[in-house]
């Protein structure tokens, strides 16, 4: 019986939308005292009867239109007609309408369905593009979610196995973490306290771009050149939103930033860089100086620390009253361009600075909008576009149309250009702009699914698309998954647990599903399954947050609808994770716009993020 009511309720959705659903919503109030629901528009006594209505009840109606009375007897019919609702998940009632109030709610219009490409579609472009078939699932999946998305394919001369190599600890790699197995001790180099040469296994998990073809990583791929299908209140909205925690006078900062699109360069990438390299540090004097830069940052850094360059020795000394001592107040690096590893490296950015006219022009707003004008045409001369055009390609100098290939990396850190690449997804995300026409240019290697020997200094065997003790957020997020504290979302409807556990295990780490405690293991994941990821050393726990599935199936139906129209009405309560799946529309609030971006999901018009 209850899928028999269930499936005429779907088919009323498919059927009626327009009446039900596509534009209001009708909920009727009992007025009366005393009257009783019926299961069909009839008072006989011989059909069962759901109760008495109390007086205020609220109840959605299936349609407005009256239902004809059919009963028999003179002396107890509803002459004037009967309103149809739903009285539970699984059973309609019927409510004589001289007893009942009728109220609409009128919803918005949802956003317009965007035509996306079927898979076959999509693995032609790719193919066509050219990208083997290894990288064709990862990238249709964002193609579908992001039709106006651009892919391009760059060929790489040298073998996986070859760039590996040549990208080994002679490169200064350089990697922050606590598993042996991506350390090589054996460089020799002086590093930053903290860092160790990363070992072959750890650079070849970072190097391979089939990790990180993920939403949340994939803008590392993201082109530096200015991409005119941006406009300039959107950049500048995207700097600020970047530089938020950073600039105690933003509006200057965001300007400042948001101007270098007029020598070819993506504010974006330009902000993006400029948030990496100095972490929460603020930008302009003040008591917080983070990252590497520290004092390059406040233009006051001989005031701060007594120090000027000397002209006589060329480096940074104590200052003294001799012309040979400059003073370095008002000079700015912003990028940390020219402060290498192995220390003194504040001093070594005042000194490019200083050198580069980076600042000294005797007013701090001229100054720093110097500083950034200058560092971003460097970074567009020497890097953009001379074939170091994404983040990516800044750490790893591997592309053919670069004059100095496995030279002249930005950044030593193996890790920096996955960094970079999350703070812009995140920065677009919370503005809205993943609908943004982005384009990415993504490497592609011969041989990338060769075992990587971690040799020197380590194992041998040991494949390029796992890390033994990878964190496991980290894992998590890079199998495309979102986190936020305990809750693990970006999962869809009708995600297969097969699916979820198989990119958990290409990461080198396991995933068991719980529910009400005990392991389960239904064919989808849904709302309020527990979740237990593992890797070779801890575990960590989440609950899974599918948007839309109120009802923890992991699929979208008119159950979850159903709630979701109860809820807004108050007479059905959401707590918890169930309640954040119905705010499908991720504003902090369940109305009329989720309930209808439920329906139209349902009806495969629209499709719920």
């Amino acid at each position: 019986m209850k899928k028999t009511i269930i499936s005429i309720i779907i088919l009323l959705i498919l059927v009626i939308p327009s009446k039900i659903f596509a534009q209001t919503v009708y909920t009727g109030e009992v007025t009366s005292t005393g009257g009783w629901i019926r299961t069909a528009p009839n008072t006989s006594l011989e059909l069962p009867d759901l109760g008495q209505a109390p007086k205020g009840a609220k109840y959605t109606l299936v349609t407005n239109e009256l239902i004809p009375d059919e009963s028999t007897r003179t002396d107890r019919k509803c002459p004037e007609g009967w309103y149809k609702f739903y009285f539970n998940e699984t059973t309609i009632g019927y409510f004589c309408s001289t007893g009942m109030k009728v109220t609409s709610t009128e919803i918005p219009d949802a956003p317009a369905p965007v035509d996306t490409p079927t898979s076959s579609e999509c693995e032609n472009e790719m193919k066509n593009a050219g990208f083997p078939s290894n990288y064709w699932s990862k990238l249709c999946a964002l193609k579908q979610t992001h039709p106006n998305w651009k892919f391009n394919a760059i060929k790489i001369r040298d073998s996986f196995a070859t760039a590996v190599s040549r990208e080994s600890c002679s490169n200064s790699i350089i990697i922050n973490g606590n598993s042996e197995d991506m350390f090589d001790r054996t460089c020799g180099k002086n590093y930053d306290s903290g860092y160790t040469g990363a070992s072959q296994k750890a650079v070849a998990y970072y190097m391979n771009p089939l990790n990180f073809l993920t939403e949340n990583y994939v803008f590392m791929f993201e082109s530096s050149y200015y991409n005119s299908g941006i406009s300039i209140d959107q950049y500048r909205a995207i700097v600020g939103n970047i530089l938020s925690s950073m600039a105690k006078n933003i509006s200057e900062i965001t300007n400042y930033v948001t101007n270098t699109y007029s020598v070819g360069v993506s504010p974006s990438a330009i902000a993006t860089r400029i948030r990496q390299e100095n972490g929460s540090g603020l930008l302009g004097s003040g008591s917080r100086y983070a990252g590497q830069l520290k004092s390059a940052l406040s233009g006051d850094y001989t005031t701060r620390w007594g120090l000027c360059y000397n002209t006589n020795t060329k480096s940074i000394k104590a200052c003294t009253s001799g012309a040979e001592s400059i003073n370095l107040n008002d000079y700015y690096n912003f990028y940390n361009v020219g402060a290498s590893d192995g220390g003194d490296v504040t001093d070594k950015a005042m000194k490019y600075a200083y050198l580069h006219g980076w600042g000294g022009k005797g007013d701090m707003n001229t100054s720093r909008n110097e500083a950034v004008y200058l560092g971003a045409k460097y970074i567009y001369d020497a890097y953009t576009n001379t074939g170091q055009e994404n983040i990516y390609f800044n750490k790893f100098n591997i592309n053919p149309a670069s004059s100095s290939l496995y030279s002249f990396q930005y950044m030593t850190n193996i890790q920096a250009a996955a960094s970079e690449g999350n703070i812009l997804y995140n920065g677009y995300k919370s503005l809205g702009y993943l609908t943004l026409p982005f384009v990415f240019d993504v490497p592609v290697f011969d041989g990338i699914t060769e075992d990587i020997s971690n040799t020197p200094g380590g194992a041998t065997g040991d494949i390029n698309d796992s890390i033994n003790s990878i964190t496991i957020s980290n894992m998590t997020l890079s199998a495309g998954y979102k986190i936020d504290g305990s809750i693990l979302s970006n999962i869809g409807a009708k995600h297969s647990i097969s699916e979820f556990k198989s990119r958990i295990s290409s990461l080198g780490g396991s995933a068991t599903i719980y529910k009400s405690g005990l392991e389960v293991n239904p064919e989808y994941l849904g709302t309020g399954m527990d979740i237990k990821i593992c890797n070779a050393t801890s575990c960590m726990e989440y609950t899974a947050l599918v948007y839309g599935d109120t009802s923890g199936d992991g699929i979208i139906n008119a159950l979850d609808l159903l709630q979701v129209q109860k809820a807004i009405l108050g007479s059905y309560k959401l707590n918890g994770v169930y309640a954040s799946a119905a705010d499908t529309s991720h504003d902090g609030k369940v109305n009329a716009l989720d309930l209808l971006q439920v329906q139209k999901n349902i009806l495969g018009s629209f499709r719920i993020e």
